[in-house]
């Protein structure tokens, strides 16, 4: 299981042609699970991301801290 959180400046969800749900600026989440990932995993993985954190640098770009 994993994810990849971006910095979007708006985002779609389609199905086919129709438009299902939508954002101005914030966050995109992208999560990838797989037959046997288990529900431990994914909790993990729920957590770590509301854990996230995102600051802004001098020049406005968003950055994350580094990790331990």
């Amino acid at each position: 299981m994993i994810a990849l959180i971006q910095r979007v400046k708006r985002a779609d969800v389609r199905v086919g042609e129709r438009m299902t749900d939508a954002i101005d600026a914030g966050l995109l989440a992208l999560v990838c699970a797989e037959c046997g990932d288990e529900k431990a995993a994914a909790d993990k993985l729920f957590a770590k991301m509301l854990a996230y954190r995102m600051f802004s640098d001098a020049a406005g770009k968003r950055t994350s801290p580094s990790r331990t």
